[in-house]
């Protein structure tokens, strides 16, 4: 089986289980990680699922593993679950999801924060646990099923598709920006929540990132921050300006301010020096 064809697999079983404890990119992620893409599942069991009770030893197989310990890691030979299929594996798995100890797994906003938190809740020893599970993540654009059914938002107000771009290659359409600018994207989106927490009015975002050709055609700078996911144009309904720069710089960490009286919106960016400009 192509590592396509198992994601596919892992994906349609998900999809059919109500409330889904955590991210499916995550979940899917360490399916992948923990069996070799189902190569190497110990009895079906694609997590790597200790046994629930090592005494009983019910339902259980011996099996090796590595564990990191001190700065080294060592073989041992542990007992596992095993499961007559996948989809038994990935109700334990969800079962095991739902315990208290992965609360902040569960509450994760995005996989970066989901990766983290599975490893810091106790799931691994590897030291490398979480960066391959963003490499699974990111290489099969696993993140897009984190939203696929509902916008994705990444605060409680701002959702991901406010901040990508318009191409005319693409006639006009949105584009989504590269996954390595997605962290970028994600501080903006939580620098502006703080002020829409305090004014309690929707800010409108009218540009975020912007691809290089979209960059051109509305005329920004060569090195513009919208490159970078480091910058976006926003207004609000009922508030100047100017009162609505004071209130960003106020409340947030951006650097840089740009007015644009004639087309009505506040530019902001993440530069590391203060800068304030008008066009």
């Amino acid at each position: 089986m192509s590592a396509q064809n198992f994601i596919n697999q892992l994906k349609n079983i998900i999809n059919k289980i109500d409330n889904f404890p955590v991210l499916t990119s995550l979940a899917i992620a360490q399916a992948c990680l923990e069996s070799g893409y189902g190569e190497k599942s110990f009895y079906n069991n694609i997590y790597g699922i200790k046994c629930h009770n090592p005494k009983m030893y019910a339902g259980c197989r011996l099996g090796k593993t590595k564990e990191f310990i001190g700065s080294s890691y060592k073989d041992y030979k542990l007992a596992f679950q095993v499961y007559n299929s996948i989809e038994e594996s990935i109700e334990d798995y969800t079962r095991l999801m739902n315990l208290p100890r992965y609360k902040r797994v569960r509450e994760a906003k995005d996989y970066t924060e989901a990766t983290q938190a599975v490893k810091d809740c106790g799931y691994a020893t590897s030291i490398s646990y979480v960066s391959s599970l963003r490499k699974i993540i990111e290489k099969y654009k696993l993140y897009e099923l984190d939203f696929k059914m509902k916008p994705y938002f990444l605060t409680r107000n701002f959702q991901y598709k406010e901040f990508w771009s318009s191409d005319i290659k693409l006639g006009f359409k949105s584009i989504e920006p590269p996954v390595r600018l997605f962290d970028n994207i994600l501080i903006m989106a939580n620098e502006l929540q703080k002020v829409r927490d305090y004014i309690e009015s929707p800010i409108i975002i009218t540009s975020g990132y912007r691809t290089p050709v979209w960059n051109a055609y509305v005329g920004g700078v060569k090195k513009s921050y919208h490159l970078y996911g480091k910058a976006c144009d926003i207004k609000v309904i009922g508030i100047p300006l100017q009162d609505l720069a004071i209130y960003v710089a106020f409340l947030t960490s951006f650097r840089g301010y740009g007015i644009n009286l004639a087309k009505g919106f506040l530019h902001i960016d993440m530069r590391p020096q203060l800068m304030v400009f008008k066009y």
